[in-house]
């Protein structure tokens, strides 16, 4: 997404003649702030708009049937309305039916050529300058939803747990006093999510870095599973946690144990039925370390896998025991590793299509502390 002033700005010309997208190139690069593609191919153009995250698309308008109009068409359905580029149409001559049809594709505006070559500029300059504002405002409010997402995802395990125990309490009053360290532990844990969140948004905002420290990254993945030992009880699942001692890395602590690797867990103990195993491993390749949570649970079919990591894709289902979901989970670990310079992948085999092999693998490549 374009949003530094600095930035030159993309607009794709889409003709039938290069005589009149040269003379759109001289006017724009007077100034040297554009960069000017042209095509009058829709495939082509689609491709265009991809790769360069385009601005402005500037349309010729022959008649109503032009291949300019299906291309804008083709537009509308392959992005999403928040990415969509600015789109004018331009005639040398007035024609109202094409008008119409150009602000029925998605027209912004309407220009009668030969233009006055500062107007032209003024108004592309207009359109362009305002989509980028758009894609700011869509980009903060995007933010401000994943931090949303976050408080409400992630602080139910810590809440959670003393909930439940002060639930039991009512028939038995002594767990309180026997579970009074899981309750500070659990309540603690809340309280620095809550942190982390301002941290986050600050970092977001510019107004710091984010502070990626060395993690034990066996002993995270214990105090994240600590607040899953009843749920594994309850479900009759095993975990099993074979990192070896002494394997460190670059992560930011909080987010790291309470949204990574306790969003991986909560996952594979929702689709894993009774009896079934979750692992935790990891080992180092070339001054990383390679991460990986598997379970032997249902699985994913290729439709919730490939869109398993996107905000605005519905990927939420039952668990096993008809756990509920939001579906906000997994993108905030893949926001999380990628903050971190890390990478993640997730392989998955569907119980429907892999009866007796069947499972998910996530798989976290993270700096090792050098």
């Amino acid at each position: 997404m374009n949003n530094d002033p600095s930035e030159k700005r993309n607009v794709l010309v889409v003709d039938a003649e290069n005589e009149t997208s040269n003379l759109i190139k001289l006017i724009l690069n007077s100034s040297g702030e554009y960069e000017v593609w042209r095509t009058n191919d829709p495939k082509e153009s689609l491709a265009i708009i991809e790769s360069e995250s385009i601005d402005l698309v500037l349309c010729e308008c022959f008649n109503e049937n032009t291949s300019s109009f299906e291309i804008c068409e083709a537009i509308q359905d392959s992005k999403d309305p928040s990415s969509m580029p600015a789109i004018i149409f331009y005639a040398d001559r007035h024609d109202q039916k094409s008008l119409l049809k150009a602000f029925e594709v998605g027209a912004i505006d309407y220009l009668l050529m030969p233009s006055y070559p500062l107007e032209f500029k003024a108004r592309v300059n207009c359109h362009t300058q305002l989509k980028r504002q758009r894609d700011l405002t869509i980009k903060k409010m995007s933010q401000q939803k994943e931090l949303i997402h976050i408080m409400c995802h992630d602080i139910n395990g810590p809440v959670g747990v003393p909930l439940q125990l002060i639930t039991f309490a009512k028939d038995e009053p002594n767990i309180i006093i026997e579970s009074l360290d899981s309750i500070i532990n659990s309540l603690s844990k809340a309280i620095d999510l809550t942190d982390m969140v301002r941290q986050l948004q600050a970092v977001e905002d510019g107004k710091k870095e984010w502070n990626l420290e060395p993690l034990d990254l066996r002993k995270a993945v214990e105090d994240s599973a600590s607040v899953y030992t009843e749920k594994l009880k309850q479900k009759e699942i095993q975990f099993s946690n074979t990192i070896g001692e002494g394997i460190v890395v670059l992560a930011e602590k909080v987010s790291f144990v309470n949204s990574v690797v306790s969003n991986l867990l909560s996952n594979s103990i929702k689709f894993s039925e009774a009896g079934a195993v979750i692992s935790a491993s990891a080992q180092q390749e070339n001054g990383k370390v390679v991460f990986v949570i598997k379970d032997e649970g249902i699985g994913m079919p290729e439709s919730i896998a490939k869109n398993l990591f996107n905000l605005n894709v519905p990927t939420s289902r039952e668990g096993t025991q008809n756990e509920k979901g939001t579906g906000y989970g997994m993108p905030l670990v893949k926001k999380f590793v990628l903050s971190y310079g890390g990478e993640l992948e997730v392989i998955s085999k569907d119980i429907n299509d892999h009866p007796g092999d069947h499972g998910t693998k996530f798989k976290i490549t993270l700096q090792s502390e050098s």
